[in-house]
């Protein structure tokens, strides 16, 4: 079983800017595209920009393979994801910036990663991969659009020290049962740390 499913773009804070990139996602129409999220009332299903307006090009869907995985790319920028530039600008981070292993924020008790010489990363709204909040995806079997609400969103994939890595695979039940025939709908939340 491989349920077929649109991809809308939310998240779970107000203060959030990462997102996840995709195939089958709304709104990508932009290949230098970073405004992901404003407040709750303008995130959900970024309407106050339209984007439940711009669905994918016909046919074009985020496989999720029951009892398997599939990728994600998490980017502060659709620019630094394989969704643009023919990649050309991806490094293993969600920024695009060449980076070494432990990444941390300054001080023996880490500060905020934007705390740090370059000023860069705020969008992580962590101090380093062990405090990241967590990422999930939902998925609702509604097959409109307008029907798909927090209350029929189910999480069925989590990852741990997530948000961090541009590249990053969630599992999917191997019980989860087909979208219907017309399609259904996911959403990609995270837990932001505070910072």
């Amino acid at each position: 079983m491989l349920p077929s499913t649109l991809l809308l773009s939310l998240a779970a804070s107000a203060s959030t800017h990462i997102a996840s990139w995709n195939k089958g996602m709304y709104c990508k129409v932009n290949s230098n595209h970073r405004h992901l999220i404003s407040k709750k009332n303008q995130w959900w299903m970024q309407a106050n920009r339209g984007c439940n307006l711009v669905p994918p090009p016909a046919g074009e869907f985020l496989e999720l393979p029951a009892g398997k995985s599939f990728e994600t790319e998490l980017a502060n920028n659709r620019a630094f994801t394989t969704l643009s530039y023919d990649g050309k600008l991806t490094t293993n981070w969600q920024d695009g910036k060449n980076r070494s292993m432990p990444w941390r924020g300054p001080r023996n008790t880490p500060g905020c990663l934007t705390d740090g010489g370059d000023g860069s990363a705020g969008e992580l709204h962590t101090r380093s991969i062990e405090t990241t909040g967590g990422t999930a995806w939902a998925i609702s079997y509604e097959s409109d659009i307008k029907k798909v609400t927090m209350d029929n969103l189910v999480v069925f994939s989590v990852r741990y020290y997530s948000p961090f890595f541009r590249e990053t695979w969630y599992d999917v039940p191997a019980d989860m049962p087909a979208c219907p025939e017309k399609g259904c709908y996911c959403a990609w939340f995270w837990i932001p740390d505070g910072c």
